[in-house]
């Protein structure tokens, strides 16, 4: 605002990006009418990144008259016995050609035999690293090989699309490449004595997700090109640095930002809240963006809960261990008791005045039992130990 008037106004956009990495294990639990919400940090828990590269980008690589072709990092039963049951789930890569299609590929087996997840690639940054979430995990089986890599989509003459280090090349691991997607080699074999700027990031659990599955793929790829290493100048040297600058967190309910100022604690408070079923998730904000949702939690939200003599009806022992009792001057219809993600752990319909539930299967917590009367709805908070 000026002495003069009001400028125009203006606008900025906070992008979010599925390649930076987001909060994990998000909880929630309730109190009367607050929500309490705890999360660990992006990449916390046992993992580690796998790599043949030095982590610096030297080069890229590309065909003479351009095509298409597959690059990889394989990884055999020796060196995958580390990790053995535990899963691949993010990849970072370095792309160096905006003209080109980027397909990120995981495949499992000798000579990448099965192909067990497809993931297109969009809004990448070139020249640099792109750390990618995979849309599927993938367990690892020591047993059988591992490769990740991607695929160049027709990658124009004059292009050098794929990021490779300095060398000397893991010959036969850090530098495989393909033309048609099925008969793989050493790209050191070939002249070019690199390994490609590949990482992947190994840890014990999928952070909720479904493990890829193998995928049919009947695509045949016609190509004999001939590589050719690029001008250093198309790909500046840089460390690979998976840890982004993280400056704090954003909470969202219901698909809404719910902060005011940044979060940097790993834990928020949504208080006051009136009675219904809520959504929340956490992004991580880096100095490159934000960072795609966490794991959601739904929690249910009841006011009004009443007391647990009213229409004689009472539950015991609080807390209770392995036996919770009910009873009533009134018919008991129907149990649910809800954790605290707003779950329902157990169901039964009945016609009694006395019921008694095993909860030696629960886990310890908070819950919410939901009992259905001749006379209305009871809801009791009770702890299991």
């Amino acid at each position: 605002v000026y002495d003069e008037g009001e400028s125009d106004p203006i606008c900025c956009t906070v992008i979010i990006t599925s390649f930076l990495s987001p909060p994990v294990n998000l909880e929630a639990s309730v109190t009367g009418n607050d929500v309490h919400l705890t999360w660990e940090p992006p990449g916390s828990g046992t993992g580690e990144w796998i790599h043949w590269d030095d982590g610096v980008n030297y080069t890229s690589v590309g065909l003479v008259s351009g095509h298409t072709f597959f690059v990889a990092s394989r990884w055999d039963q020796a060196s995958l016995s580390s990790y053995d049951g535990q899963y691949l789930t993010k990849v970072s890569l370095y792309p160096v050609d905006p003209a080109t299609g980027y397909i990120l590929k995981v495949w499992t087996g000798a000579n990448a035999g099965t192909l067990v997840l497809d993931q297109t690639l969009t809004g990448l940054t070139f020249e640099d690293w792109n750390e990618i979430v995979l849309d599927s995990p993938v367990q690892i089986d020591a047993s059988t090989e591992l490769w990740f890599g991607y695929k160049i989509s027709n990658h124009p003459y004059g292009a050098y699309p794929a990021g490779a280090d300095a060398g000397p090349a893991i010959a036969g691991y850090g530098d495989m490449i393909s033309m048609n997607g099925t008969t793989w080699e050493p790209m050191s074999g070939l002249g070019l004595d690199y390994n490609w700027n590949l990482q992947g990031w190994v840890q014990s659990s999928t952070n909720g997700k479904s493990v890829a599955k193998p995928i049919t793929n009947t695509t045949v790829y016609e190509n004999t090109g001939t590589l050719s290493k690029g001008p250093i100048s198309l790909s500046p040297n840089t460390i690979f640095s998976p840890n982004k600058a993280l400056l704090g967190y954003n909470v969202y309910r219901d698909g809404s930002q719910i902060n005011t100022s940044l979060v940097t604690d790993l834990f928020y408070d949504d208080l006051g809240l009136s009675g219904g079923v809520y959504e929340y998730y956490v992004t991580a904000l880096y100095d490159e963006g934000e960072s795609g949702p966490s794991n959601t939690v739904t929690v249910d939200v009841i006011t009004n809960i009443k007391d647990y003599n009213i229409d004689n009806t009472v539950v015991y022992p609080n807390p209770a261990t392995s036996i919770i009792n009910i009873k009533s001057d009134n018919n008991i219809s129907e149990i649910k008791i809800i954790n605290y993600i707003g779950q329902k752990v157990y169901y039964e319909n009945m016609n009694e005045k006395i019921v008694q539930i095993n909860t030696s299967k629960l886990k310890s917590g908070i819950y919410l039992i939901h009992i259905e009367t001749n006379k209305g709805l009871i809801i009791k908070r009770i702890a299991i130990e």
